[in-house]
């Protein structure tokens, strides 16, 4: 069955070879931790601490992967409980970090308010999706000092699913845990983890104060951190694909032990965006064939840690929803399902993720919908091999009215939905953009979030407050 699929890039003895020279890199190289308290704690736990440089011995790399939680648990507002472990792969989608949103008839508007909210009501109606990420970004007509606030805020005025958390400094982390604290039911982040946290490196080989300090106040309130590799092999790696999983495995490796340095089974989700710098032109690719190879590879590492694995995919270098976005986000879609990934966030972007669109939003999910329909694969039964409607019809007639095609006209066995065009239409209006944007219209005009009037006047009033002492 092709649902059994499980695509390599690595063998078992590549994998052990590029873990050792990760543990190499580390051990004698080491990562620069822009953070005081945080290199006095791995000081303690027996890292060799030279300057700002923090160099890890193996033997507490191989402590801190054995202590790390093997599932990590998320859970949304309405109180289900997501498990990030083997065979299960949980879908998240992104929006509003773009400074720019790309309209049908190509040109870009800066994003507004009124953008993000569409956008995530999009997400909370869509049932693929359980997870929402939200990065600070520009929102035009709003000062720049409450920008970020302003974004996580709508994310939680408008939607009840899991957080996924960006943070770009580290108030942005307190607005996060605040409001979510004040959104969950019992307020305990540990029990009920509403949210979780991204911190990342910075490649190579750096972890600055931001990224630290994030890190620690999330686990300090017991949130997971979804740790991130994100290098350009040949600018901010080696220009080989297998260097560059060194790098991104040696700096996961060290945000866990880190994390399990500050506090025990601290749980953390290994992952990584590896891209490459196309040297001709000196821009970052991420559309290229390089990037689900990487995302294959390193979602292997961290199966080999025994860590929830996670990954960012359906990107691409086209400026444009066009054939180019539309093949290298099914590439990466298929791709990612194949990987055994545990976490993938769909972040459906042109322009290497610079420029979104609620209609490449709708369109991804429609792709990947028929990406996970393939891998269902086929269903062999009794009932399904037809014999007895094979009888009954008989040589030269025809399926439409037998009681089998009834049965299972809505199984599932054949995929309907979707923005596509199937009805052989000549129409431009009929083309899948355009069928994308008359869905999300009929969508968001039926579409009323989740969160009750209180909770939204107690996170206004939140805002209220914050945002006074930052446009101080």
């Amino acid at each position: 069955m092709l649902g059994q699929v499980d695509i390599r890039m690595l063998d078992d003895g590549e994998i052990e070879h590029i873990n050792r020279v990760s543990i190499k890199v580390l051990s004698e190289v080491g990562v620069v931790v822009h953070h005081d308290e945080l290199r006095r704690i791995l000081a303690r736990n027996g890292a060799r601490v030279e300057g700002e440089c923090v160099k890890l011995p193996p033997q507490l790399i191989r402590e801190a992967l054995a202590m790390a939680p093997k599932v990590v648990r998320l859970a949304d507002r309405r109180g289900k409980e997501m498990l990030l472990e083997e065979g299960n792969l949980i879908w998240a989608a992104g929006h509003n970090h773009y400074p720019q949103v790309l309209d049908l008839d190509g040109s870009r508007h800066p994003t507004t308010v009124e953008d993000a909210i569409r956008m995530t009501r999009l997400i909370d109606t869509l049932p693929r999706f359980d997870v929402i990420h939200v990065v600070g970004g520009p929102l035009q007509g709003v000062p720049a000092p409450v920008t970020n606030l302003r974004s996580i805020a709508i994310f939680f005025e408008n939607s009840h699913k899991h957080g996924g958390a960006c943070p770009c400094e580290v108030v942005d982390a307190e607005f996060w845990l605040d409001l979510a604290e004040i959104t969950t039911k019992g307020g305990d982040l540990g029990r009920e983890p509403t949210i979780s946290m991204l911190v990342s490196t910075t490649s190579p080989l750096m972890l600055d104060p931001t990224a630290s300090q994030v890190m620690m106040e999330a686990i300090k309130r017991g949130v997971p951190i979804r740790g991130l590799s994100g290098p350009m092999a040949g600018a901010t790696t080696p220009i080989t694909l297998a260097g560059t999983l060194v790098l991104m495995n040696a700096e996961m490796i060290f945000l866990v032990t880190a994390a399990q340095c500050v506090r025990e089974a601290a749980p953390v989700i290994y992952g990584g965006v590896g891209a490459v710098m196309n040297l001709k032109t000196g821009r970052i690719s991420m559309g290229s064939p390089e990037f689900p190879m990487l995302t294959i590879a390193h979602a292997q590492l961290g199966r080999h840690h025994q860590l929830p694995t996670y990954a960012p995919v359906a990107v691409t270098d086209a400026t444009r929803v066009d054939v180019q976005a539309g093949g290298e986000w099914m590439i990466q879609l298929i791709f990612a399902m194949a990987s055994r990934l545990q976490y993938s966030l769909v972040s459906p972007s042109v322009d290497n993720g610079t420029v979104t669109s609620p209609e490449a939003l709708l369109l991804a999910s429609d792709f990947l919908d028929i990406v996970a329909r393939v891998f269902k694969g086929i269903t062999v039964s009794e009932d399904t091999l037809a014999h007895e409607a094979i009888a009954r019809v008989g040589p030269g007639g025809h399926f439409l009215q037998d009681q089998h095609t009834f049965r299972n006209l809505r199984s599932g066995e054949h995929h309907y939905d979707g923005s596509f065009e199937r009805g052989g239409s000549l129409e431009p209006s009929d083309a899948a953009l355009y069928r994308a944007r008359e869905r999300i219209n009929t969508i968001l005009s039926q579409h009323v979030p989740d969160v009750s009037d209180a909770q939204v006047e107690e996170i206004e009033r939140y805002v209220d407050r914050r945002s006074k002492d930052l446009l101080r």
